[in-house]
Parts: C-alpha cells; structure tokens; sequence
C-alpha cells in the first residue's frame, strides 16, 4: 500500500516538475501598435467669412514620451523645427531601457508643411517581454489664427483617420487609445486672453485592458465644429491627433522551480528506496 502511494506521489512530483520546467522555459511578450492622422489640407471654413491673419511658422505642436511607466524617455532634440527644405516638424522618442529589444516602446509625432500634404500624423507603439511594462504617447496638431470679415456662422470641418489598433496580448496585456480632436477659441479684448469657446470636438477609440490577440479597423470621418461668428473678432483654429499604446507581458515561472521539482523527486526516491 505504502508503494503505491509513493507511486502516486512520484508521478504527481514528476507532472508538476515537468509542467513547471516547460513553463519556465517560455518566453511571454505581449506588444500593442496603433496610428492616427489628419488631413490639414482638408481643412474648410464656410458660412460667414473669415481671413488668415497669423500663418505660424510651423504650423504645429508635437510632443512624445515612451519608456517604462516609470521612466519616459523624453526626447532631447526636436529635429526639424525650422527645416523649410523637408517640411517636416516631428518628435520621436524610444525608451532607453529594456532587455527584450533596442526599442521596447516608440513614439512619433510629425507635421508636414509641405504643401498639398500637410498631413498630422502620431504613432505609438509598445512591445514587453518577460514581466516587463512598456507604454507610448504622442501628440501633434496644427493651428491658424483668423479675424471675422461677418457675422453669422463660421463652420470648421477637418477629416481625419483613426487607423487600426493591433494588440497581441496572449500572453499578457495591452491597451491603446487613438483620437483625433478640434478645438477654437476666441480672443478677449478685455482680459487680453484666448477664451475657450466650446471646448474640445473629439471622436476616439479606446480599447481598454485587452489579454487576448485583437486588431481594431480603422475609421475614418470628418470633426466639425460651428460658432456663431461677431464680425472683427479674431479666432484661433486648431485641430490634432493623439495616440497612447501600452503593453504588460506575463509574469515567468522563476528558474527557482526547477530546484525544487529536482529535490522533491530526491526526495521521493529516498523514501521509495526506504519503503523497499
């Protein structure tokens, strides 16, 4: 009786060994990657009318972070904020830290001036393996400055494209969350400030806490926004994308286990040789 015990118990011993020592020998990763841009040169201004008045240089704004949730990796030159002969203005950041690759997580916000193209584009992505924790953001959008020639409406329409979502999270977790947005305001001749006039116009896409593999279409539309316009007013018009991608691998069996499944079928042995 007291062999087929331990028989039991050895073959119980030797499954869990087994079990772990596969376990531990795998490698988990989990990576998320998502994009977002704005058509500039789309960009219509109906109703009552409106001038251009103040044109800035660059026509934009970008920032981008990438890293640990610890530590942003925040870049240290914004390359190509006065390059006339590119057009382009753009951040990049790539985490500096993280054994899995050169670049566990990645940011791009970048403007092009170029004419006909004028695009605003952000992209984000997050690739952790072996209980690792990555996350990305970028942000980048264009603006102009406009004084009302009538009063009336002024409507703003700018299309745009929230493109697709790709989370690859069987082996741990992700999430991404991709927006394009519009906003105006308008100048006080009072306080001699910029007032917020309806706040921001915004369509997104938000996936939340994904841990399986999933790949979110692509959508596309048009942000509008409309004020009633007092003629002379000056106004200013402005209109981005925004991308966050973050990724959590799963948690590897520690090496530890191996020790222990090899002594406890030491022990098993010894007390079989025992029992005999």
């Amino acid at each position: 009786m007291k062999i087929q015990n331990w028989k039991r118990s050895s073959a119980i011993a030797l499954s869990a060994f087994l079990f772990f020592g596969i376990t531990e020998g795998t490698s988990y990763a989990s990576s998320v990657t998502a994009s977002a841009q704005m058509e500039w040169a789309s960009l219509k201004i109906e109703g009552t009318g409106a001038t251009i008045v103040y044109n800035p240089t660059t026509w934009t704004s970008s920032w981008s972070r990438a890293g640990t949730f610890a530590q942003w990796t925040i870049p240290s030159n914004v390359y190509g904020v006065n390059n006339f002969q590119t057009g382009i203005v753009a951040t990049i950041a790539e985490s500096e830290i993280g054994a899995s690759l050169p670049h566990s997580a990645y940011a791009l916000a970048k403007t092009d001036t170029v004419s006909g193209k004028e695009n605003i584009i952000a992209a984000a992505s997050a690739f952790a393996t072996n209980y690792e924790e990555y996350s990305a953001i970028a942000t980048a959008q264009r603006d102009q400055y406009y004084q009302v020639t009538g009063n009336g409406n002024l409507i703003f329409s700018i299309n745009y494209t929230l493109g697709n979502i790709t989370i690859d999270a069987s082996d741990g977790s992700g999430w991404a969350d991709i927006l394009s947005f519009s906003y105006l305001t308008r100048f006080n001749a009072i306080t001699k400030e910029w007032d917020n006039i309806t706040g921001f116009v915004i369509d997104e896409i938000e996936t939340g806490l994904i841990d399986y593999n999933d790949v979110f279409d692509s959508r596309s539309g048009t942000l509008t926004f409309t004020y009633d316009a007092t003629e002379d007013e000056f106004l200013h018009f402005g209109a981005g994308v925004k991308v966050k991608a973050s990724a959590a691998s799963a948690v590897p069996v520690p090496g530890a286990v191996w020790l222990l499944g090899s002594g406890l079928l030491g022990m098993i042995a010894i007390r079989r040789k025992s029992a005999q």
